[in-house]
């Protein structure tokens, strides 16, 4: 038997993501989904109108996870007090790395590939959260550089190149390797934008 509506919408949320995750927008049927959620396709016509809808929905759902996550590695970088910035920077990007789920970066992956056409109408939400850190230790890199400019490309390919090894993690949480990885692109990141003094 289904269970009821408000009990059963995130787990079919959180089921979408990672379905739609791993298959995309087309490899997943509503039947799938059910099955998954141990639901009905009726109650995910009930809840979420369509497919669409609900693909719609849990990007939504991705987006907001990561500003939240990202809001609380904000505030942890912000009561740590105001040492070292190169420290700070390199606290933010790890953070974000560390608290963005790897099921969810495989469901924007999805939308960014841009495979279906609903991707199209969803691109700005997927990007988002993706921008939002580049913007946030951007806005932290400004003021340590010397040029108006700064190091703006460079830490988009490094956002990017995290984002994908996020994407590409052998499971939910990284191996001792894939987090040396990260942690040498970080160090090799901010040496190059940021020397120290």
């Amino acid at each position: 038997m289904p269970k009821k509506g408000s009990t059963i919408e995130p787990i079919i949320l959180q089921t979408a993501v990672e379905l739609f995750g791993n298959g995309g927008y087309d490899g997943v049927s509503t039947r799938d989904l059910a099955r998954a959620a141990k639901t009905t396709e009726s109650s995910i016509y009930r809840l979420f109108k369509s497919k669409e809808k609900l693909y719609e929905a849990a990007i939504k759902d991705v987006g907001h996870r990561a500003q939240e996550a990202m809001g609380r590695v904000l505030v942890s970088i912000a009561s740590g007090g105001h040492g070292d910035p190169r420290h700070q920077i390199a606290g933010t990007v790890r953070g974000w790395h560390e608290s963005l789920l790897r099921v969810d970066a495989r469901v924007l992956q999805q939308v960014l590939k841009q495979v279906h056409p609903y991707d199209r109408k969803l691109r700005d939400l997927g990007i988002g959260p993706i921008q939002q850190i580049i913007n946030i230790v951007a806005g932290q890199l400004q003021p340590q550089l010397k040029s108006k400019d700064g190091a703006g490309p460079s830490t988009e390919m490094l956002i990017w190149a995290l984002f994908e090894l996020k994407v590409m993690q052998g499971s939910a949480q990284p191996s001792k390797e894939e987090s040396a990885k990260v942690n040498v692109l970080i160090d090799n990141w901010l040496n190059l934008v940021l020397p120290k003094k």
